[in-house]
């Protein structure tokens, strides 16, 4: 595979993981691999990083053949993207005061954390020095979670702390 032949061998990976079952992370895997990116550099590390999530949501789930072709884009991404960290960091963005308590002076949001396997939000909130009862909710790749929820490489946690206001429906995820 050479990088020009990277987004047919995609689609057709995503092809392969819709007939396996996968509609939903499937469908998400293409919205994110085929939107609008200013750089090609750009393009290649997101497109990187929603393989690795793909991946790793899925695990075991994805079909041999699907997951061989998007083994061979990663690869093919990590020959011409050598800046590209895919998989290694979480980004973290705190929110009102977990922000100014919790950030330090000087840090930028978002704030990258190595992690290497999937860990509990509770050991992510340790590494930050955020007491568990500080924040009201968590939310993963946008979406609301439990705080006893696994996080993995490549995610994107969002903190919100207690004086956020949120609706009903969520209290179940406080």
């Amino acid at each position: 595979m050479h990088v020009s032949d990277l987004s047919p061998s995609l689609r057709q990976a995503i092809r392969l993981a819709r007939e396996g079952g996968l509609r939903e992370s499937a469908t998400k895997l293409e919205e994110r691999s085929f939107a609008a990116y200013p750089t090609s550099s750009e393009w290649l590390g997101e497109v990187g990083e929603a393989i690795l999530q793909f991946q790793s949501h899925e695990g075991t789930r994805v079909p041999k053949e699907a997951a061989e072709l998007l083994d061979e884009c990663r690869g093919e991404i990590g020959k011409v993207s050598k800046g590209v960290r895919m998989g290694s960091n979480i980004k973290v963005f705190l929110y009102g005061s977990l922000k100014k308590d919790y950030s330090g002076a000087g840090v930028d949001m978002p704030i990258a954390l190595n992690l290497r396997s999937p860990a509990p939000l509770p050991e992510i909130l340790a590494a930050l020095g955020i007491p568990a009862e500080k924040v009201q909710v968590a939310m993963v790749n946008h979406h609301a979670v439990s705080k006893k929820t696994l996080i993995r490489p490549t995610d994107r946690v969002a903190l919100f702390p207690m004086e956020y206001p949120f609706f009903s429906d969520w209290k179940d995820l406080r």
